[in-house]
């Protein structure tokens, strides 16, 4: 009897690392991958304060949840465009951070800054705040799955 507690208690704690492996496992997958970040905030009182941090490698899995025909309307309208986004993210991760836009006027702010492998997007007005940040790779994958899509040329 003794024996069988033994086995069922290592098969217990077997399984238990197995999962505690696998968590940090995946953790540690979405964490290198990066994070797709949305930063929102309403300037006036009682304004919305969104924040919302989305593994990059979840990404993929979202986009199958796009039905079919919506893809292909959104692969009809980009499709053109395609190739250049895929360029553009390629030649993106090669060159060194910078500020790549930035416009200024009397009621908005806006910047689009490329440091280490994201791109971010901030814009500042009276009324809000905005912050996007993700991941170049993300442009020339999301281009990728859309192309098969797309009309051909």
């Amino acid at each position: 009897m003794l024996r069988l507690v033994r086995a069922i208690a290592a098969l217990v704690v077997g399984a238990v690392v197995l999962a505690a492996g696998t968590v940090v496992l995946a953790a540690a997958v979405a964490y290198s991958a990066g994070t797709v970040t949305v930063r929102v905030h309403e300037k006036k009182p009682g304004g919305t304060n969104l924040f919302i941090p989305v593994p990059a490698a979840l990404v993929p899995v979202g986009l199958k949840f796009i039905p079919e025909r919506k893809l292909q309307r959104i692969s009809e309208k980009v499709g053109p465009w395609l190739p250049a986004i895929r360029a553009l993210a390629e030649e993106l991760a090669r060159i060194p951070d910078a500020t790549l836009v930035e416009v200024k006027s009397r009621r908005e702010h806006v910047r689009v800054v490329k440091r280490g492998l994201k791109l971010i997007i901030d814009v500042e007005s009276e009324d809000e705040s905005i912050h996007v940040s993700f991941p170049l790779y993300l442009l020339s994958w999301v281009a990728m799955e859309l192309e098969p899509a797309a009309p051909s040329p």
